[in-house]
């Protein structure tokens, strides 16, 4: 390619986050719950110059990729005494890809194009663990881990020549892994209650990205084909650590009404797997809510990075 330089492309995604139904029932309480615990898309387009034929003639790379991670899954949870719980769940975690990688450019004989284009989905089980711990009435402390799931498609990967109105493939088409692996997680954290209104809490996850990296033949494979725009080069993936601290603090207005307001911060470590592409942001987080009656709850919540703005809306009916 000949040129250099910096395109900002920008995507919205709008989803529900989280439904569930909780049975408490004496010292144990079982759920089942729906999770859409990632729904990303994004698109980029670049256009420049080639030589690969000696001479200056157009190119141009598109990406455009709709990823989607769902989770049906049945949990419990039970009281071991008065400083003890314990909780696990199980579940299908489906991922889905629907993706379009394509470079094309022009010879003086003939229109080259190579598409990798998988339109693809699967479902794995998981599981998920974590215990609290209350060893005085004001301070908790957690550990969770969560079992990621792990897949992979097998596409194909297609050039193809145009010259006039006749199209063909050039060559059988190469077979392509697509590994889709999301990460394990385990971490814990502390909850500290200084007076009846106000809580802090902070937590520490380990996220096991390497376990989403690509093998050398896969990173070879797609640095060969330059997908996502200017022949972007593979960075393998590395375990990483996320912070999180959060406080909350909480007033009532007569019986019938508690209202809550919440800021945060937390840790978002690089881990896009672009060599020369720092994606590391450090985000803030805002919310509140209201408790009617003890039957309803609404909350809202916002989550601001450099390239993030999210907004959640959550009700909480207890019958």
């Amino acid at each position: 390619m000949v040129g250099s330089g910096t395109k900002t492309f920008t995507d919205q995604v709008g989803s529900p986050s989280f439904f569930s139904f909780v049975y408490p029932w004496k010292a144990a309480a079982i759920s089942v719950y729906y999770q859409r615990s990632s729904d990303f898309q994004s698109h980029s387009f670049f256009e420049g110059l080639s030589l690969s034929t000696g001479e200056a003639l157009p190119r141009y790379d598109q990406v455009e990729t709709k990823f989607k991670l769902e989770i049906f899954g049945f949990a419990a949870a039970f009281k071991l005494g008065s400083k003890v719980s314990i909780g696990g769940s199980a579940q299908a975690s489906r991922v889905s890809l629907d993706s379009l990688g394509r470079f094309t450019y022009a010879t003086s004989l003939a229109l080259v194009q190579g598409t990798l284009a998988p339109n693809v989905s699967g479902t794995k089980f998981t599981w998920n663990a974590g215990i609290l711990l209350t060893p005085v009435p004001k301070v908790s402390l957690g550990g969770v881990y969560k079992k990621g799931a792990k897949t992979e498609f097998l596409q194909d990967f297609r050039i193809t020549l145009t010259d006039g109105l006749k199209t063909t493939d050039v060559g059988s088409p190469i077979p392509t892994i697509v590994p889709i692996n999301v990460p394990d997680v385990f971490g814990g954290g502390l909850a500290m209650r200084f007076t009846e209104s106000w809580t802090v809490l902070a937590d520490v996850l380990r996220i096991r990205y390497s376990q989403a990296s690509l093998s050398p033949e896969q990173a070879n494979i797609y640095q060969s084909l330059g997908f996502g725009g200017n022949n972007a080069a593979y960075e393998p993936l590395t375990d990483k650590t996320e912070f999180h601290v959060g406080t909350e603090y909480t007033w009532s207005a007569g019986s019938d009404w508690v209202f809550a307001v919440r800021a945060g911060y937390y840790s978002d470590p690089d881990h896009d797997g672009i060599k020369g592409i720092d994606a590391q942001q450090h985000h803030g987080t805002v919310g509140g809510g209201v408790v009617i009656k003890n039957q309803v709850q609404i909350d809202v919540a916002g989550n601001f990075a450099k390239n993030i703005r999210d907004g959640v809306l959550s009700l909480v009916v207890r019958f």
